[in-house]
């Protein structure tokens, strides 16, 4: 008998289940075209103007603050082709968070092959799943599970060296034991 992919964030969230770090609400330097934001939300919401005074701005607000001035209710015109490209930069923004801190690329391929589900209570059924209503398209997941992969692929394609060698085999034993179908 083979154990089911194990789901993080689905029953209570990210922050409820330890994993945080998940949340485009984390606070971690994220830069993107100059501008250093203080977590991916703000990041992303900044990829809404083109203006610098307002990309800005964004660099100076707390995450609560920049998804409320970002969001449809902000004030802030998006780009009329918004909802045909706010994937493309949401996946652009969480390649920049895990790129530029490797700590949290480290923890994001710790997960294994964990189903990674934005679990909510604001009824966010485009980037999450909402758990009062049980359904959610979980797009933010989906997109995770990508940077994932693609670092994996990074990581295969890298020189190996002793000390990655030896921190590779370590975190292959552990994901092991861990899905060890005689438990």
């Amino acid at each position: 008998m083979t154990n089911p992919i194990p789901i993080i964030g689905k029953a209570k969230g990210f922050k409820k289940e330890g994993y945080d770090w998940l949340s485009n609400m984390y606070e971690c330097d994220v830069e993107l075209g100059g501008v250093i934001y203080p977590s991916a939300e703000n990041a992303f919401q900044s990829l809404k103007t083109d203006d610098p005074q307002i990309k800005q701005q964004f660099s100076q607000m707390t995450p609560y603050n920049a998804k409320q001035f970002g969001g449809r209710t902000g004030g802030l015109r998006l780009p009329d082709d918004w909802d045909t490209t706010r994937l493309d930069h949401m996946l652009t923004v969480l390649r920049a968070k895990f790129a530029q801190n490797p700590e949290l690329a480290d923890k994001l391929l710790a997960t294994g092959g964990a189903e990674l589900v934005e679990g909510n209570f604001w009824n966010d059924t485009f980037w999450g799943y909402s758990i009062q209503k049980g359904e959610g398209e979980n797009w933010l997941g989906c997109l995770l599970e990508r940077v994932r992969r693609e670092l994996r692929l990074k990581a295969l394609l890298e020189p190996i060296t002793a000390p990655k060698l030896i921190k590779s085999v370590a975190s292959n034993m552990k994901l092991m034991a861990e899905s060890a179908p005689w438990e």
